[in-house]
């Protein structure tokens, strides 16, 4: 059974003196750097949500929204990283609204990039305009656009339909090929799916190979330190375990000893620093931790927020 209380006052005392450190408020720059960073100033506002620290002054919340809101465009409303940061718009502005959500605020300009997709014949073109080999990243302003505009069930069968053309006979996942790194696509874009329109086809499948994927260490990726893999492999796992034939014993016992991985990282000083050196695997860390604790039912203990399942995180105002 992981202690989850011990995982987060180490993850949180952390996070903690980064953000003590911030001048102004919210405004956090990482040792060695010379300015902050959108990806980690939004990072460490979904971290502190997970672990239940979100607990801020007025001029605290202000401070950190306006810092948030810098990196703002008014003629599109998309968010976006700093030069050099490989994340695309689509990433950051889909982080940056729940960042400004989760602490009481709203985007300073509008988001006028989702005008397209707002229609079902405009997410139709959309969606069949994506091409293989650019980012699935983009598919976050379709949760932005569903949590902010009452949508009609056609609207949602349309990414059903486009889905469910797109997956792979043998894996199950999405537009992707056989490799851990295709775990991110298909979490993100699977995670849409069932949101819209219920479990996918072929879940079983999905289920097979994202076990398969898992190493003798209880990672996925044969690195010391847990990642977005990690998270993601464990949403597949518990998102579509009851909808899959597969042996429920098995998804446990993979769950186990990928709880078993991030503790001990989390546990051992050394590897919990190189962990906390970056926020947005730290923030993938608490993920998992989140889907974990879930997925357990600690006994008595109130379930970790499970961000990525709660819409009304990217609500905004259209």
């Amino acid at each position: 059974m992981i202690d989850f209380a011990r995982c987060r006052a180490l993850l949180l005392d952390r996070c903690n003196s980064l953000l003590g450190a911030s001048r102004p408020f919210g405004d956090i720059v990482l040792p060695g750097r010379e300015a902050s960073n959108l990806l980690h100033v939004t990072d460490l506002v979904w971290v502190k949500h997970i672990l239940g620290d979100l607990t801020l002054a007025e001029g605290e919340r202000d401070s950190w929204a306006e810092r948030i809101r810098r990196d703002q465009e008014p003629h599109t409303g998309l968010f976006r990283y700093p030069p050099g940061e490989h994340h695309i718009a689509e990433h950051a502005t889909w982080q940056a609204v729940a960042a400004l959500n989760l602490l009481g605020r709203r985007p300073r300009h509008r988001l006028a990039c989702l005008e397209p997709l707002l229609t079902q014949d405009g997410f139709r073109a959309w969606c069949d305009g994506f091409r293989p080999g650019t980012s699935h990243h983009r598919f976050f302003l379709a949760v932005l656009a569903a949590a902010s505009t009452p949508v009609s069930d056609g609207w949602k069968a349309v990414f059903g339909a486009w889905y469910d053309s797109h997956q792979d006979a043998a894996t199950g996942f999405p537009l992707y090929g056989n490799s851990p790194h295709c775990l991110s696509p298909a979490f993100l874009l699977t995670t849409v799916r069932f949101a819209f329109c219920g479990p996918p086809r072929r879940a079983d499948q999905i289920v097979e190979t994202t076990l398969a994927f898992q190493t003798p260490c209880g990672g996925v990726t044969g690195e010391d330190l847990p990642g977005y893999m990690e998270m993601d492999a464990a949403y597949l796992l518990h998102l579509l375990g009851p909808a899959a034939g597969v042996a429920p014993r098995r998804i446990e016992a993979a769950l186990e000893r990928l709880g078993a991985f991030v503790e001990a990282v989390v546990a051992d000083a050394s590897r919990r620093e190189r962990l906390l050196a970056d926020p947005h695997r730290a923030l993938a860390a608490c993920g998992t931790l989140s889907v974990l604790r879930r997925h357990m039912g600690t006994a008595g203990q109130p379930p970790l927020p499970f961000p990525w399942a709660e819409l009304q995180h990217f609500r905004v105002e259209l």
